[in-house]
């Protein structure tokens, strides 16, 4: 796997180094110039001390005592050295804080944070097309999410275009190390979106290790990869390029349902959504009630559309004595007023 030669992590580590080093190369000249007073002048410690002080700082207060033909070339040798050394502090400086390093650094640490109290998030392991579409998803859902993804510069570029608070980690998902510090412990969800299989793989394998109850969805091209990333822990499989055929041939024989769904599905074009609810999501009250008693539909407006088993089966528009049972969901469909006020009604987050 090829990397970039130098990260901005490793960067920062580097200009970290240096600003020590500066701090280091200073007072270092502090005691050559504190010693070599005592040594070559004769001067007692605060006298050296002093001396050096004055010459560094180039006030021009008058010397301690007259100097010795050796101390006045100490003296030339040491304003020459220092030069250097306030050259070589004047820019690490200028690149630490001036170039933005200082802020850049405090902002990644920043984000560890965050990142740390996360619970409940969804990590989205690769930021290509579909990983920055899903991104731009869960910002207009206001869901929590981390991304993990390899290419730097692309994360800071994103961060910076299209949002500040952005939460991401630089690295291979394939590492337990990277998920870590995605927070995997306390996730929700985490989406395996590389385009190479085998590297889904390897990260659905170390997902479900690090977090036996984290809902997994991957991504694969290879059909012959669902079974394998089905093996190894992931709960839902699904291939781009299969989604894509399937919906363009259904335009053909379906026109007006899939521009309906189109419709229903974008945020920009319609006010209508579906939001999905899970029992383990709804309030206590709720949860005892049948849909009829929940009296929804008078309070909200919206409509349950669909109720989605324990088993993995569906019905649709389900009756009005239907109980919601632990692991099932409902699917309710209304414009965003209607949503929220349903949400109101049956969610307790």
């Amino acid at each position: 796997m090829n990397f970039r030669s130098t990260s901005f992590l490793k960067e920062a580590f580097l200009s970290n180094l240096s600003i020590q080093l500066a701090f280091l190369l200073f007072f270092s000249s502090l005691l050559i110039g504190t010693f070599g007073y005592m040594l070559v002048e004769g001067y007692d410690l605060l006298e050296s001390f002093y001396m050096t002080v004055i010459t560094l700082s180039t006030v021009g207060y008058g010397e301690v005592r007259p100097l010795s033909d050796l101390g006045r070339v100490f003296t030339a040798f040491y304003i020459l050295l220092n030069v250097g050394i306030f050259t070589y502090s004047i820019s690490v400086f200028y690149s630490y804080v001036l170039k933005g390093e200082f802020l850049t650094i405090m902002n990644i640490k920043q984000m560890e944070k965050q990142i740390s109290r996360l619970e409940g998030h969804t990590i989205i392991c690769g930021f290509g097309r579909h990983g920055q579409e899903m991104a731009e998803h869960f910002e207009r859902h206001k869901t929590q999410y981390v991304i993990v993804d390899r290419s730097e510069e692309q994360l800071i570029a994103k961060r910076t275009e299209f949002h500040k608070n952005l939460l991401y980690v630089v690295g291979d998902a394939t590492e337990d190390e990277v998920l870590e510090k995605a927070n995997i412990r306390a996730a929700a969800h985490l989406i395996a979106a590389l385009p190479d299989d085998t590297e889904n793989l390897y990260i659905v394998l170390s997902a479900r290790q690090l977090c036996p109850s984290l809902d997994i969805v991957s991504r694969y091209g290879n059909p012959r990869s669902e079974k394998k990333l089905r093996l190894a822990g992931a709960n839902k499989v699904l291939m781009p390029e299969q989604i894509g055929g399937f919906y363009m041939a259904t335009l053909i024989s379906k026109p007006g349902a899939i521009d309906f769904l189109s419709y229903v599905s974008s945020d920009e074009l319609s006010d209508i959504g579906l939001e999905e609810y899970a029992y383990e999501d709804m309030k206590e009250e709720v949860r005892t009630k049948s849909l009829a008693d929940m009296n929804y539909a008078t309070r909200s407006g919206a409509h349950v559309v669909v109720y989605h088993n324990p088993d993995g089966t569906f019905e649709i528009n389900p009756p009005g004595d239907t109980r919601i049972r632990e692991k099932g969901s409902i699917v309710a469909l209304g414009n965003k007023a209607q949503l929220e006020a349903f949400k109101e009604i049956v969610s307790n987050n």
